[in-house]
């Protein structure tokens, strides 16, 4: 679905629209974590290195100072680190994008097994994680579109094995 970032219940104010593309690459990492050259290229793939060094530093910087209203700068490396790597502490972030995830995951370790009900129980969790296209209402981007057709195909097949499930059940209303 659509990007929301909040710290304590507050929505975190970008300064810019590319600041918060960056913060939703390193979310769809699996470490949380990129290069700064990675970043250049991912975001200006045709643009002058320095240039594109410089925007990274500058969308950086601004990625602090939204967390910092938020934490203050004193606490803003909890959260967001850019040296070497800019990266996240994905220790300190819940995103319903990894708890999706990880309810597949365990859902399908769980079917594979033979546990239909305790997939079930995985699959039900990633259905109501589930509220739409990935990213959905942005631009599409090589950086994110090839994942949320992964995503959504995950989903399609939770779906199935879901009414499978109830249809072995004998549960025609689900």
């Amino acid at each position: 679905g659509r990007f929301e970032a909040q710290i304590d219940g507050q929505d975190v104010g970008w300064v810019r629209r590319r600041d918060q593309q960056f913060i939703k690459y390193l979310l769809l990492k699996p470490t949380g974590s990129a290069t700064r050259t990675e970043l250049a290229s991912v975001f200006w793939p045709d643009g002058d290195r320095q240039l594109a060094a410089q925007s990274v530093r500058t969308a950086c910087s601004n990625i602090r100072k939204a967390i910092a209203s938020q934490v203050g700068y004193a606490c803003v490396d909890l959260y967001f680190r850019a040296d070497p790597d800019v990266s996240l502490d994905l220790t300190k972030v819940v995103a319903d994008l990894r708890r999706f995830n990880a309810h597949i995951a365990d859902g399908d370790a769980s079917y594979d097994r033979g546990d239909v009900q305790e997939a079930a129980v995985h699959y039900r969790a990633a259905e109501e994680l589930y509220s739409g296209r990935l990213l959905d209402g942005d631009a599409p981007e090589p950086w994110f579109s090839s994942q949320a057709q992964l995503l959504e195909d995950r989903y399609v097949i939770v779906l199935e094995r879901l009414a499978q499930t109830a249809f072995d059940e004998g549960d025609m209303k689900s």
